[in-house]
């Protein structure tokens, strides 16, 4: 897209619009509305300024009309019009009134573009939070790892102790059969018959 006309004319896309940085997105929209009825290319024809401010007004509100855009323009991430390929800077336009874009041929693309490193854009926005993710899962590995050598240490425990239980249950169950089968003697009175 292009972004960098109103850098060009403006100091920013909030003058351009007559707007402050605080403004609301329907704000932006109603400002955006009523500056291109004035200077709208068919409503001016023949006059150049009305032509460049409504080129201006109009790449203002593709930046602050998009809620992306328009957080990178209030950090001082704008990408001016004359590093994007495949678009004519304002110069090479002339007095078109088709719009305020005219794409040209442009070279291949090979997936990395001169406009920004998008790695390092990512690291200065999503640093602090990824190394954060970083250092939670970190943590949850140590104290599953914690958790799962207690839960060894327990279950280890647990099987000695019911092996112990049982061993001596049996022993006293064995013990007190014998006691008592011993201590009835057999009936004589069955093998005098």
């Amino acid at each position: 897209r292009y972004f960098g006309l109103l850098c060009i004319l403006y100091k920013n896309h909030y003058d351009a619009l007559g707007l402050t940085p605080k403004a609301t997105q329907g704000e932006i929209k109603a400002a955006y509305y009523k500056l291109s009825m004035i200077y709208h290319p068919d409503k001016n024809k023949g006059s150049d300024s009305a032509n460049e401010n409504f080129k201006a007004i109009t790449a203002a509100y593709e930046v602050l009309g998009n809620f992306k855009l328009r957080r990178l323009y209030d950090r001082g991430l704008t990408i001016d019009s004359t590093h994007i390929k495949g678009w004519a800077s304002p110069e090479s336009q002339g007095n078109s009134t088709k719009g305020s874009r005219i794409q040209t041929t442009s070279g291949s693309f090979t997936g990395r573009t001169p406009i920004y490193d998008f790695d390092e854009w990512s690291r200065f926005h999503y640093g602090s939070t990824l190394e954060r993710k970083a250092q939670a899962k970190a943590k949850y590995r140590d104290q599953f790892g914690s958790d799962s050598k207690t839960r060894e240490v327990l279950q280890t425990e647990n099987f000695v102790l019911t092996f112990v239980f049982l061993s001596i249950s049996f022993f006293i169950f064995s013990y007190a059969y014998r006691y008592n089968v011993l201590d009835n003697p057999p009936d004589k009175s069955n093998n005098k018959k």
